[in-house]
């Protein structure tokens, strides 16, 4: 996003404009093949560099006997017990070789992030995160090596009014961190709980702006802190490596767009349920509550339930998992 008058070029090619906007039709000979290649974008005297990885096409997808994704034309992906994502390896000799590695508490709370540049976990990771929480809500990350706090974060009320009742989209106040000169941003948000802009505590300028497309795709990320904020699309944790946003019980990939685990046996004990048919869309009828037997009208359904009695009005039909989708509470 650049000046009206501005002219920009894409990998040397005139880019169209419309206001404040570029476009350029990229051709990626993917036919067959994935392909990996660099785009340099100019205007003025700036100009920014980078990669972009596209699937071959067409993109051939495996699926577990759980009917959990496996593989794409990207990612081989393991999952443990819990249908928790544990392990993802780029699984071809044209995407740039990474291992990303996750760990979880008792809760199922993601508390533990490593990426390797090699697809084996040999030397010494070139990422490495610890998450502490409130609740469901991250509220610092941590460096693995030494425990040192890399950012914090604060969290109000979410779009429910109440501070963790709609999974704490929409709740994010602020940002703090430390390798960017100990600096704290406030993150301002749309009426749909996404991450829109972080103006700067300090001197009131906003230094990153973020737009997505209508299933979460990040189609604009500007500003000198535009990938400092992890929270993005519905106020969820977005990783850089695989473009995954992290819901808690199950990961999404706004590029499909899809969850690509099932419901979790936690999940299915009851948590959170509601008629939720996608990211960030709000239910719009009651539901009778299995916990309470009543019907209660609220953002996200009820809270914690008994599995006992969630497991029963399932088999009676109450609730039935092709139509609604169990929602996570992170």
């Amino acid at each position: 996003m650049v000046g009206n008058t501005v002219s920009v070029a894409v990998n040397g090619n005139t880019a169209y404009r419309k206001g404040e906007y570029f476009d350029y039709a990229l051709s990626t000979p993917n036919s067959g093949t994935p392909w990996y290649g660099s785009v340099t974008v100019a205007s003025g005297s700036s100009q920014s560099s980078g990669h972009l990885y596209v699937p071959g096409s067409p993109e051939a997808f495996s699926y577990d006997l759980d009917g959990n994704l496996h593989s794409d034309g990207h990612w081989t992906y393991t999952r443990d017990a819990e249908k928790r994502l544990v392990q993802m390896v780029s699984n071809n000799s044209t995407a740039p070789p990474q291992l990303i590695k996750f760990e979880y508490d008792w809760l199922g709370r993601r508390i533990h992030k490593q990426v390797w540049n090699n697809t084996t976990g040999y030397g010494t990771a070139a990422a490495d995160y610890h998450y502490l929480y409130d609740g469901w809500e991250p509220i610092a990350e941590l460096s693995g090596v030494n425990n040192v706090v890399l950012q914090a974060y604060v969290w109000g009320t979410d779009l429910s009014g109440t501070l963790q009742g709609a999974g704490g989209v929409g709740g994010l106040l602020s940002l703090f961190d430390v390798n960017s000169g100990s600096v704290t941003w406030f993150a301002a948000g749309d009426r749909n709980g996404n991450v829109v802009g972080l103006p700067n505590a300090r001197t009131g300028t906003v230094d990153a702006n973020h737009e997505y497309g209508p299933f979460g795709e990040l189609i604009r990320a500007t500003g000198p802190t535009a990938r400092t904020n992890p929270f993005r699309f519905s106020t969820k944790y977005q990783d850089d490596e695989s473009g995954l946003l992290y819901y808690g019980y199950r990961h999404y990939n706004p590029g499909w767009p899809r969850r690509s685990t099932r419901w979790s046996s936690w999940a299915r004990a009851g948590h959170r349920v509601s008629r939720h048919r996608g990211p960030s869309r709000v239910p719009h009828k009651a539901m009778l509550c299995p916990g309470c037997s009543r019907r209660r009208r609220g953002l996200w359904g009820c809270s914690v339930i008994g599995a006992r009695r969630a497991r029963l009005a399932e088999a009676l039909g109450l609730v039935r998992e092709h139509r609604r989708l169990w929602t996570s509470p992170g």
